[in-house]
Order: structure tokens, then C-alpha cells, then sequence
């Protein structure tokens, strides 16, 4: 948190104070200021189709910086980062113990490449330590209850969460969206497809 309070806000946060039009592959963005949802959802909608793929992220990031402000940001990116550590732990198969999570920790701070960009910086923090923990968090879940769900309904909820991975980074695509949902689908108790 005292990191987050450190970092200001730069760059591509004061870009995503702005709305984004149809013209966005050349100008970006336009000089209007968002100061609605419904403007703020036409803006991302037009950033999708202009300018790359990460809807879900930018969304989100477009919330902080035209409403919700740094303060909340550095609140929010903290917990996301506990989540992170946490996630990065159960996956490893370990508990989560206070050496453990600081080896975690140190590992991230020191090893993970630019972490004031990647975690810290608003825009960096959003489009790689948010999505990443989404989708490691969702592998721990899908872990957890591949074998708990076998109705229609849950599987069409996780076709869902699983496209709305691929739009939380253009290095999460939705391929590999599907591909986790196929995966989910084969290794369930609910079988669509007899292979």
C-alpha cells in the first residue's frame, strides 16, 4: 500500500480520463473528458475496436481514473496483490504460512520484470498483476471444481468467465479462453462431447 501511495498517477492514467471515439485509430483519445457509465462503455467499445483487445482491463481502468480516483485504486491494487501472493501459493500446492507468502513476495518485488510498472503504476497494474491474478485465481477455482459442476447452466457461466478472460488481456486470448473451457468441459462429470 505505502508502495502504491509512492507511485503517481502518469502516463496512460490521464489518457483513460478521456473518451475514446470511433476515430481512436489515429487520435487517441479525444480532448472530451468522461463523466458517465453509459459514455465510459461507449468509450471502452470504441477502445476494443481501435486500439487492442483488453476490455475487461481497460473497463476497469477507465472506472478508476474518470471516477473513482487513485485512492481507491491503491486500496484495491493492495488486496488484488495479496490475492496474487495467496493464488501463486495454493496453486504451488503449499499453505499459506508467513514464510511462504514472504518468499512469495520478495520473489514477486525483485524477480518479476519493471514491478513499479507491472504492479504498482495504475495503468501497468491493471492490464498485468489484475489480469493475471484473475486468471490464476480462475485455474485454482477450476482446479478445485472441475468435478462439482454438471449442469448445463454452470457450464454456459463458465464459457462466460472464460471470454471474459481473453478481453482482460490481448495475451489472453479467446482461444486459450476456449481451450480452459474445453478443458473444463472434457474433465467434468457432465460430458457434451463422447471423445
Amino acid at each position: 500500500y505505502i508502495l502504491n501511495m509512492q507511485t503517481p498517477f502518469s502516463h496512460d492514467d490521464y489518457a483513460y480520463c478521456f473518451y475514446y471515439d470511433a476515430d481512436s485509430y489515429t487520435v487517441r483519445p479525444t480532448d472530451i473528458r468522461v463523466t458517465g457509465v453509459w459514455q465510459m462503455f461507449e468509450s471502452m467499445w470504441h477502445h476494443y475496436l481501435c486500439v487492442n483487445g483488453r476490455f475487461v482491463s481497460h473497463t476497469l481502468l477507465q472506472c478508476f481514473c474518470a471516477f473513482w480516483g487513485k485512492g481507491v485504486f491503491n486500496v484495491c491494487n493492495t488486496i488484488v496483490f495479496m490475492f496474487f501472493l495467496n493464488t501463486i501459493v495454493l496453486l504451488s500446492g503449499h499453505k499459506c504460512s508467513v514464510f511462504v507468502l514472504l518468499f512469495v513476495f520478495f520473489f514477486a518485488l525483485f524477480l518479476l520484470p519493471f514491478p513499479g510498472q507491472t504492479m504498482l503504476w495504475m495503468t501497468g497494474s491493471i492490464n498485468y498483476l489484475w489480469t493475471t491474478t484473475f486468471s490464476l485465481f480462475y485455474l485454482y477455482w477450476l482446479r478445485k471444481q472441475e468435478h462439482h459442476y454438471s449442469s448445463a447452466l454452470a457450464h454456459i457461466c463458465v464459457f462466460m468467465l472464460c471470454v471474459a478472460i481473453g478481453w482482460t488481456n490481448e495475451s489472453v486470448t479467446v482461444p486459450v479462453a476456449l481451450g480452459l473451457f474445453f478443458y473444463f468441459i472434457f474433465n467434468s462429470s457432465i460430458k457434451f462431447i463422447n471423445i
